[in-house]
């Protein structure tokens, strides 16, 4: 915000239902800016990996639940796929830009 180089790590806690956030807000401690990082890219290939990993994994689960055992695999396919949905869709959403972008919570304050 006003280009100062001392930055701390401030644990706000403000989270939306719709929000992931890889790293906790910054604050300057120069001018009181508050802003959330951005997700890395690697950050976002990461959650991709892991709905892929969450839906091998409910597959091989699969092979050791009885086939009389419906409501086990669905719940199992029900869980693991919304898991792996809301993983994979934000991974992608953050790499085309859509979501996980840097955010401003507070601007800098203004001098009296």
């Amino acid at each position: 915000m006003c280009g100062g180089s001392s930055v701390r790590i401030k644990q706000t806690g403000v989270f939306g239902w719709d929000q992931f956030q890889f790293y906790n807000d910054r604050e300057c401690k120069t001018c009181g800016a508050l802003w959330r990082p951005a997700i890395p890219r690697w950050g976002a290939g990461l959650m991709i990996g892991l709905g892929i990993v969450v839906l091998v994994g409910a597959a091989l689960t699969m092979l050791v639940i009885p086939a009389n055992e419906k409501h086990v695999r669905d719940l199992v396919w029900g869980f693991s796929g919304l898991a792996a949905a809301y993983s994979i869709g934000y991974g992608v959403l953050a790499l085309l830009g859509v979501c996980g972008q840097l955010g401003i919570r507070r601007g800098p304050r203004t001098p009296a």
